[in-house]
Order: C-alpha cells, then sequence, then structure tokens
C-alpha cells in the first residue's frame, strides 16, 4: 500500500509550483512516458549500453498522427516498452507496437523495485509529468511527436 503523501518527501518538484513527485509510482506503473529526441543516447550512455541495444532490449516504436501539422504526418516516437506482472514485455521489444498498445496497461520496463532505473536519464515526458497536476498541463504525446518532427525537419 501506498505510503500516506503527508509521510513522503518530493523527490523532485515543479518548478515555481508547489507541485511535486512524490515517487509512489503510479504513473510507471500504468504507461511509460515517451522519449523525445536525443534521449535515448543519454539513457543508453547511464545504462552503459549502445542506444541499438538498449532500443532492441527495452524500448518500442509509437506512433502517432499529428492532425496538426500540414498533411497530418504519421510520427514514430520511441518509448519504454510496457511489461507484465513478471517482468516480461507485453509486445516484442525493438519493433512497432500496434494500435492496440495504447489501451494495454502494464508497467515501464525500468520500473523496478518501486524507483525508476533510469530517473537521471528518464525521458521528457516522465521529466514534464506530475500527478497532482491538471492533464492538460503535462507534456502530451502529440507535442512529443511535436519534438521528433521539428527535430526532423531540422535534419534536412
Amino acid at each position: 500500500m501506498d505510503e500516506p503523501r503527508a509521510t513522503l518527501l518530493p523527490i523532485s518538484k515543479k518548478e515555481g509550483s508547489n507541485v511535486g513527485c512524490y515517487g509512489r509510482g503510479r504513473c510507471c506503473q500504468n504507461n511509460p512516458g515517451w522519449f523525445g529526441p536525443g534521449e535515448i543516447e543519454k539513457t543508453a550512455e547511464l545504462l552503459g549500453i549502445g542506444p541499438e541495444e538498449l532500443f532492441k532490449k527495452y524500448l518500442v516504436v509509437v506512433s502517432i498522427q499529428a492532425t496538426e501539422l500540414p498533411g497530418r504526418p504519421t510520427i514514430d516516437c520511441f518509448a519504454p516498452a510496457k511489461v507484465d506482472a513478471d517482468g516480461a514485455p507485453l509486445t516484442p521489444t525493438g519493433a512497432r507496437v500496434p494500435r492496440v498498445y495504447d489501451f494495454m496497461r502494464g508497467a515501464c520496463i525500468f520500473y523496478r523495485d518501486r524507483r525508476c532505473a533510469i530517473h537521471a536519464a528518464r525521458p521528457v515526458e516522465c521529466r514534464h509529468y506530475f500527478c497532482e497536476q491538471p492533464e492538460e498541463q503535462n507534456l502530451s504525446h502529440t507535442a512529443i511527436a511535436k519534438m521528433w518532427w521539428d527535430a526532423s525537419q531540422s535534419e534536412k
């Protein structure tokens, strides 16, 4: 059972706010946060492996249609795999997930011993998500997809 919030100290706080993360792991146990451009390399470095190995062992490709962008492109993003109660990925890692994946519930593959194993290099969505603030203030998947889109456009 979760400790009451009053007995916990925040492990991080939203700048300029009294909203904090108390490390209860509710978000980690339901839907892993998505990575932004350039973050996979940092996580791989933290784990002492290469980005390709990180992808093959721990990540999946999630796709989202960016309806607000011209041409409504489908944008691929990276996310930690969701795992079952035994820690086995719900779908194969290192691959694109089916659309139904959004509706599947599973803990983040990096959520271990009630903590984030990659906290120092966690995805952008995790860094900006606070369960105690209104949902519209959290970073949306559409916003993360736009980060990937913008990064791909700057490479051209």
